[in-house]
């Protein structure tokens, strides 16, 4: 039937554009129907069928973003932005009201802030809290003081994650504490 219909608009010169879609993946029955989809283009080769540019993008996108996940899989979760974040998606919580909150956010998720690194660059020791004699990392910084003001969650992972409502409450307790020009 389908061999027909591809000779019936060859045959008046029409063009006919295939795209592929995923749709039948891992799903039994369906993959038996695609094995035999791709038999019978084999047995019956349609040679002048183009491919939308737009349908080339989308899968060399989907496959480049399949390589890079697999890759970020691979890093150790004790690196300070995959501790954080397992997937590579794009945050949906990354653009903040003003510039501060945007950077102080983007500076907290990285693990590098004025507080916990500036000693770097004024050559100095790195910062300890007085009270325990702890250096005072950003995982530090959020666990001792937003856990308790705020009720979150006592994961770095749930506090930064991209949660409007939690990003809601990690920059109230920012500005409350008066940390945002801080970092």
């Amino acid at each position: 039937m389908a061999k027909e219909i591809v000779r019936y608009f060859a045959a008046r010169d029409v063009l006919i554009t295939f795209a592929w879609i995923p749709s039948h993946v891992e799903i039994t029955g369906n993959e038996n129907a695609d094995i035999v989809a791709k038999q019978g283009s084999i047995l019956l080769p349609t040679p002048h069928l183009k491919v939308p540019m737009k349908d080339v993008q989308n899968c060399l996108k989907s496959e480049l973003f399949k390589h890079r996940q697999m890759e970020w899989d691979l890093i150790p979760r004790t690196n300070k932005l995959r501790s954080i974040r397992n997937t590579i998606t794009p945050w949906t919580t990354s653009l903040q009201e003003n510039r501060k909150e945007q950077v102080a956010l983007s500076r907290l998720r990285l693990g590098h802030t004025k507080i916990t690194h500036g000693f770097l660059l004024d050559r100095s020791p790195a910062p300890i809290c007085q009270n325990c004699n702890l250096q005072i990392t950003v995982s530090y910084l959020l666990y001792q003081n937003i856990r308790q003001k705020y009720s979150l969650s006592t994961s770095l992972e749930q506090i930064l994650s991209d949660n409007p409502d939690k990003i809601l409450s990690l920059m109230k307790f920012l500005k409350s504490s008066h940390f945002l020009l801080k970092i």
